[in-house]
């Protein structure tokens, strides 16, 4: 072997070395400046969608309810304002834990001056759309409404 077909052997090496290096480094920055669930459920939050096992609920549900808005807060806690068309307006909050792994928001709520932990799912879509599924029934207990199965809540940010 001649050195220069050495050192062309060597720098292709290298060469070769240096590029899957840089991708590696490329695959390994998957955008770190993506906020985690604990980031982005802060804030106030309005619903805008609700479904069921029927299918859309949204109509029947703007019949009876003028806004529900809800907002998280970084310190761990949770405000629920229901502004009703008829009757008084129901308020809730308390303390909320977000787990990432399960996939899991879980409220606590006062059911007969007892604090109870209500599990939902939650899914975001983007930074500013979250739905949020839960069963019927404590959604119909807390909200007096009469969905039915899985519900699936669709919130936007304020």
């Amino acid at each position: 072997m001649t050195p220069a077909t050495e050192n062309g052997g060597v720098l292709r090496r290298w060469g070769c070395v240096l590029v899957l290096a840089a991708l590696g480094l490329a695959a390994c920055d998957s955008g770190g400046d993506e906020p985690a669930p604990a980031e982005l459920i802060v804030g106030s939050w309005v619903l805008v969608g609700v479904s069921d096992a029927r299918g859309d609920q949204t109509p029947t549900f703007q019949q009876n309810f003028n806004s529900v808005q809800a907002t998280f807060d970084a310190d761990g806690t949770y405000r629920l304002v229901v502004d009703l068309v008829e009757g008084d307006d129901l308020t809730l909050s308390g303390p909320y834990a977000l787990s990432e792994a399960q996939g899991t928001l879980t409220l606590t709520v006062e059911f007969g001056g007892a604090p109870t932990p209500v599990p939902f799912g939650f899914t975001f879509r983007g930074e500013d759309t979250l739905e949020v599924r839960g069963a019927s029934n404590v959604l119909n207990l807390v909200l007096n409404t009469t969905l039915e199965g899985e519900v699936v809540l669709t919130l936007s940010r304020a």
